[in-house]
């Protein structure tokens, strides 16, 4: 029985035909793992910006925590005229998110010139570390009261409180991170921490388009986390209740999205009622064949990609951040 092969010609011809295949089906192909990886990585980026956002919010919430009508130092510092890559927004408060021997708060029955004694002065003990000794006292007006052994569980002395010696005063006090190793505190009159939130100094991720930056998160004097990847631009704007009628009005432009404080630690107080964070962030990956046209305003705002390599090969996206603070309303 004779069987017939391939010739040479019908081999090559079969080769051709799949060379033209696999060169269609190529691209189809890895714009498919593109598509997916982009998509991972946006889903990635989304969790991490959700946990981010909630510490910021929490931040914003609590700034002023355990801080007296009285402090000079600002308990919110920021300064928008200064270029994206040296803004910094400067939270003040006694409170530390991350720091759970800050949490809490309690009633103290003095007796002025006395330590204090938990189990007979602590009225009301809603600390949630209770071997915190370290207190910040407040009195009735939510002034500061002068104490020397601030961060020795004393109660203030006759000088300080202006009280006789063995007088019963009932003070509001907050636990502190305070220790002697560490800046004694970043408020003028008591004690209270900071939170800072900048961008970093470089960007060492190479999934980040060239220019762009990280929201970093630093308490007290330690160094920055990384809470947000791959930003163009920070902003941050406040609500402010400006003529003290107890509300913002949305029709007043000095009420409404402020990129200035007041000039006084005692006005932004009074009158800071609402603080926004707006970052421009890059969404996923770099994709060549994309030629985007992001819009850039939003609440007024224009945002700027000035300084990123190639910006129109990714996408861009301006997340919002707000906080209220509870302690002043």
């Amino acid at each position: 029985m004779n069987s017939k092969g391939f010739t040479l010609i019908e081999i090559l011809i079969t080769m051709v035909i799949l060379t033209s295949i696999v060169a269609l089906t190529i691209p189809i192909y890895t714009n498919t793992v593109r598509g997916i990886s982009a998509l991972s990585a946006s889903e990635d980026t989304k969790l991490d910006n959700l946990l981010a956002m909630e510490m910021i919010r929490l931040d914003m919430q609590h700034v002023g925590t355990g801080i007296g009508i009285n402090e000079t130092t600002p308990p919110i510092i920021y300064d928008d005229t200064l270029a994206t890559a040296n803004r910094v927004l400067e939270l003040h408060s006694t409170l530390v998110n991350t720091n759970q021997t800050t949490f809490g708060w309690a009633l103290v029955n003095c007796t002025v010139g006395s330590a204090i004694t938990t189990a007979t002065d602590l009225t009301v003990d809603q600390r949630e570390d209770t071997t915190n000794t370290n207190l910040v006292l407040l009195d009735v007006d939510r002034n500061y009261i002068a104490n020397t052994n601030g961060a020795n569980y004393n109660c203030p002395t006759a000088v300080e409180s202006g009280e006789a010696v063995g007088t019963s005063v009932l003070y509001t006090a907050f636990p502190t991170a305070y220790t002697a190793a560490s800046p004694a505190s970043y408020c003028a009159t008591g004690f209270c921490s900071r939170v800072q939130y900048s961008l970093s100094a470089a960007q060492p991720l190479e999934t980040c388009a060239p220019g762009t930056l990280n929201l970093t998160r630093a308490v007290g004097a330690a160094a920055g986390t990384t809470l947000v990847n791959c930003v163009a631009d920070f902003r941050v704007r406040f609500d402010l209740d400006a003529n003290t009628d107890s509300r913002i009005d949305q029709l007043d432009a000095a009420e409404v999205g402020q990129t200035a404080l007041p000039a006084t630690a005692s006005n932004i107080m009074a009158q800071v009622k609402n603080i926004d964070m707006y970052l421009l962030m890059q969404v996923g990956i770099e994709n060549r064949s994309l030629r985007s046209a992001p819009n850039l305003t939003v609440d007024g705002i224009v945002f700027s990609l000035a300084g990123i390599t190639n910006p129109t090969n990714y996408r861009w996206k301006i997340l919002k951040i707000n906080g209220k603070p509870n302690t002043w309303l």
